[in-house]
């Protein structure tokens, strides 16, 4: 609501919206046909929109003559050690390869005189939670693909660009929400996610999904390596578990450890690595679902 207040002066009036039921993305579709302004914003339930946020999305809509501006989803403040290393690993580049960017503030070229800090991204850099858009150029594409949840917005954005619109990411405008306390939570959502992006590329393949058939690819080609004893296992494997141990050493040792936790730097960087295979495990798994 201050976020609302601090964005209604500048834009008008602000409708508030909300559908309930057991398809999100029909459910968003049909919030956006009954809006009547000329922008949207998607967030979750749990999405806590700063007061500066929807001000400057909107502020770059208008300034990069962009179809969509989103920004970055970053932990609140940490309630369990398992948040604080989900946190590591979803801004990790090696925890979350390609879409780290949706889990940090990552300031890039600027796309516009007073833009500094906004850029050009897709699909690998935006994500719903935390998304503004275009209404008419929304609806003129059909919204939503209603067999899709979740991705149901990297499909948006990729059918987006292939119209020649301009999606922008804005590192300045975040919105927090809390992070997995429980590792069944985290292994969950981390299969749905991948068995979403495969039911995204079945449902309307894209050039950019090549790179997620060639990570499943690398994965089955490893497992085989194993099951057959292959001598080419052993040096994947380790350079896995090195890429992962390193990265995690890494993280736990500059990342300051809330005393209130009980977490000394080796104790999270264990558990980071641990989190961190389990979730490729987690959307390999989904991939392969």
């Amino acid at each position: 609501m201050r976020a609302l207040a601090a964005f209604a002066p500048r834009q008008g009036a602000v409708e508030l919206l909300t559908i309930t039921g057991r398809q999100p993305s029909q459910q968003r579709n049909l919030a956006a046909q009954r809006a009547s302004g000329k922008i949207l914003y998607f967030l979750d339930h749990d999405s806590h929109v700063q007061a500066g946020t929807l001000t400057t999305l909107a502020r770059a809509l208008q300034e990069t003559k962009a179809s969509v501006a989103g920004g970055p989803n970053i932990g609140s403040a940490p309630s369990s050690w398992m948040a604080v290393a989900t946190e590591l690993v979803l801004s990790s580049p090696v925890g979350s390869p390609l879409i780290f960017h949706r889990y940090r503030a990552s300031p890039g070229p600027s796309t516009g005189p007073k833009a500094k800090d906004v850029r050009e991204a897709g699909e690998k850099s935006l994500i719903l939670c935390n998304l503004m858009v275009r209404r008419d150029q929304f609806l003129s594409l059909g919204g939503f693909d209603p067999r899709l949840y979740p991705n149901e917005e990297n499909d948006l954005l990729n059918r987006l660009r292939d119209h020649r619109a301009k999606t922008v990411y804005v590192p300045s405008a975040p919105v927090t929400k809390p992070r997995h306390d429980s590792i069944p939570r985290f292994t969950q959502n981390n299969f749905r996610y991948g068995r979403g992006r495969m039911e995204q590329i079945w449902t309307n393949a894209h050039r950019e999904d090549a790179v997620f058939l060639a990570i499943l690819l690398g994965g089955i080609l490893t497992l085989m390596a194993v099951v057959f004893r292959h001598p080419a296992a052993l040096w994947l494997i380790g350079l896995y578990v090195g890429c992962v141990a390193v990265e995690s050493a890494r993280l736990s040792w500059c990342t300051p450890v809330p005393r209130a936790r009980r977490l000394n730097r080796l104790t999270l960087g264990v558990v980071v690595a641990g989190l961190m295979a389990l979730r490729h495990a987690a959307y390999m798994t989904g991939l392969l679902w």
